[in-house]
């Protein structure tokens, strides 16, 4: 699933947009259950900025097993509506609710998080909100690995906050 966003910037400045992906993935070893990933594109402005928070939440380079870290992706009922890093001190929000799939909430609920993705811009392809989730999985590594040559690419483990539970009441 993918989708563009915006996030307003200081008071007075244009809209930013990110680019969304959530992604299900099977895990190398057969017996491990499927894990839920999203991965997010920030404009050029956003970048360096995102990058310093996600380092402070404990995100690192994408290199072997993403590191547990304070960041927490909040969804209500089968809709992504923020990640948080720092601490919930840095909020990121699509413009509106993103749509989650079945597989991609079950993923999530079962390991208690997801792996958070955070790309240079650039890394998406034109066209990318149009592409079935199958042509998705088939370039994401080729993508991924692009990616490296623009900017650090970092990834970690993070929280799954649901609404009504008490987490999402008392950070939202």
């Amino acid at each position: 699933m993918t989708g563009r966003s915006d996030t307003p910037g200081g008071a007075g400045a244009e809209p930013e947009a990110m680019v969304w992906a959530l992604v299900v993935h099977a895990s190398a070893d057969e017996d491990e259950p499927l894990y839920a990933e999203a991965i997010i594109e920030f404009d050029t402005a956003r970048y360096p900025v995102v990058v310093t928070d996600a380092l402070d939440s404990g995100l690192a380079l994408a290199v072997g097993e993403p590191p547990p870290t304070t960041a927490a992706v909040h969804v209500d009922g089968h809709r992504l509506t923020r990640i948080d890093l720092v601490g919930g001190r840095q909020v990121w929000e699509p413009d509106s609710p993103l749509e989650i799939s079945e597989q991609w909430l079950s993923a999530a609920e079962a390991d208690g998080g997801i792996v958070l993705t955070v790309v240079p811009p650039g890394t998406w392809p034109q066209g990318l909100a149009g592409l079935m989730p199958e042509a998705l999985d088939g370039m994401l590594e080729t993508v991924l690995e692009d990616a490296q040559e623009r900017g650090p690419v970092l990834h970690g483990a993070v929280r799954l906050v649901e609404a009504g539970s008490e987490a999402f009441e008392t950070e939202a």
